[in-house]
């Protein structure tokens, strides 16, 4: 996903940009998030959304979501991570998943 953040709308500014852009295969999406508010945020208005596939969990993400930016590699991650933590297979056991964004550590841990 590329996420282009601006002042404003204009399409017609960045479609040279995005005609180019769309040329690489590993390009998917590309979004054009708008802030008009005055400082440093790059955060802009919600609106569209994504379905994005980790670990066998399905998830609705936006262009502001806190999210795994490479999920195959997250999903090698988050394999360690269960490997590491030795979960009992009873599920008896608490997970804390602090500060996760979309929760997607906690949630894959929970299958167990």
């Amino acid at each position: 996903m590329v996420n282009f953040f601006a002042s404003s709308y204009e399409s017609e500014l960045l479609k040279p940009l995005v005609d180019r852009i769309s040329s690489f295969p590993e390009v998917v999406s590309i979004v054009n998030n708008v802030n008009a508010s005055i400082g440093n945020t790059s955060v802009g208005v919600e609106g569209l959304h994504f379905v994005e596939m980790l670990g066998g969990l399905t998830f609705q993400i936006s262009a502001n979501s806190f999210f795994q930016t490479n999920t195959q590699h997250a999903e090698v991650l988050y394999e360690l991570i269960e490997d590491c933590v030795g979960l009992k297979d009873d599920g008896s056991e608490i997970v804390l998943d602090l500060f996760c964004g979309t929760g997607t550590i906690g949630l894959t841990l929970a299958r167990r």
